[in-house]
């Protein structure tokens, strides 16, 4: 029996419907919906994991702010970002101004790992946030009796941070903050660095210079672990605020050379390491032979091109020539660590590149 050529047109159409929307599923987004690659990113990649318009923010934070990528930088590896405000509405967002600061590709996309939206960064507006309104409702008062109204003492709001210029230094030294950005700060306000299994850096100097702004100086230890810490204010009434992972503190080795073998920097010379290979997850003795080795010496391996991915060791010094070190490595690290070495009275020397870690 032949079929109806009509039916056979009819089929054959609503089977060409059914691939066209089979084809369309999930794909799109229109308006300004959130992309469909929106949440905690996974570093699958070499490359930089976030393009100019993602907002990033810190999942393990509270804080109501967010990065804005402005543009990525291959030569630096480095990311040009802003920070973000919520609109009213909570979406976000804009920017207070037009500043933005340069920050390592591993430390944003470690630390700023859900992206949660991608604007036009060209479209973001910059601006103040909008004043609070404060509305009073008085009951109505019944014919014929008098009301009185309840005497209410208002609570001081509590303080907000925004942003902090510096955002970051070297160990070692004193940064002077020229502008700790945010809002309801009080005269005798308290300002600290603070971060998980480290001693807490209490500024000096700390000058409220208005409810938005205050300078201090932060006295960074030259133990203090480089990496990110949190910035926090803590007004006399006792109300804190807190930007988690904000602050970010660099090692300084002081050194400035950039050989790879019998490097002489500010007075030690590191003629060589045994061994020379190692392991991620091992605690290697490291045996250092040079010149200039003194009483109190301390060493440290860096990975190369890394900031905070720092292991410092402890030491026996045998002569002014030798001494051991015993380093122990992370997992998860491998390539090329640089060996520093210091002084206490301040002379230093670095072997670049002198480690090589596998795994």
């Amino acid at each position: 029996m032949h079929p109806n050529p009509k039916w056979a047109l009819l089929i054959a159409a609503a089977l060409a419907a059914t691939v066209v929307i089979a084809g369309c599923t999930g794909s799109g987004n229109g308006g300004n919906t959130t992309p469909a690659a929106a949440g905690t990113v996974a570093q699958t990649t070499a490359g930089p994991l976030y393009s100019p318009g993602d907002v990033v923010r810190n999942p393990k934070t509270s804080s109501t702010t967010a990065l804005l990528i402005i543009g990525y930088d291959p030569s630096t590896d480095m990311y040009e970002r802003a920070l973000l405000y919520p609109n009213a509405d909570g979406s976000f967002g804009y920017r207070l101004n037009s500043d933005t600061v340069k920050a390592p590709r591993s430390i944003v996309e470690s630390v700023y790992s859900e992206r949660v939206t991608t604007l036009s960064v060209s479209a973001v507006p910059i601006g103040t946030p909008a004043p609070a309104t404060t509305i009073t409702t008085v009951p109505a008062s019944v014919s014929g009796t008098a009301t009185t109204l309840p005497t209410v003492t208002p609570t001081a709001a509590p303080p907000f941070i925004y942003d902090i210029r510096p955002d970051g230094g070297m160990d070692g030294t004193s940064v002077s903050v020229t502008d700790l950005h945010g809002a309801n700060f009080v005269s005798g306000a308290k300002v600290t660095l603070t971060r998980d299994g480290s001693t807490t850096i209490t500024a000096t100097n700390v000058v409220v210079v208005s409810p938005t702004s205050i300078t201090c100086t932060l006295a960074i230890p030259a133990e203090a672990t480089p990496g990110v810490w949190n910035v926090v204010v803590q007004n006399p009434d006792g109300q804190v605020a807190s930007y988690l992972n904000y602050f970010t503190i660099h090692y300084n080795p002081s050194a400035t050379t950039t050989t790879s073998a019998g490097v002489t920097s500010g007075g030690i010379t590191i003629t060589s390491i045994d061994p020379t290979f190692t392991y991620g997850g091992s605690a290697p003795e490291i045996h250092v032979t040079g010149t200039n080795f003194k009483d109190g010496i301390t060493a440290s391996l860096q990975k190369t091109g890394s900031v905070d991915i720092l292991q410092r060791a402890s030491c026996q010094r045998i002569d002014t020539t030798q001494m051991t070190c015993y380093f122990t490595i992370p997992q998860g690290h491998p390539g090329q660590w640089t060996l520093y070495l210091k002084n206490t009275d301040g002379t230093y020397g670095s072997l670049n590149n002198g480690l090589t870690v596998n795994g």
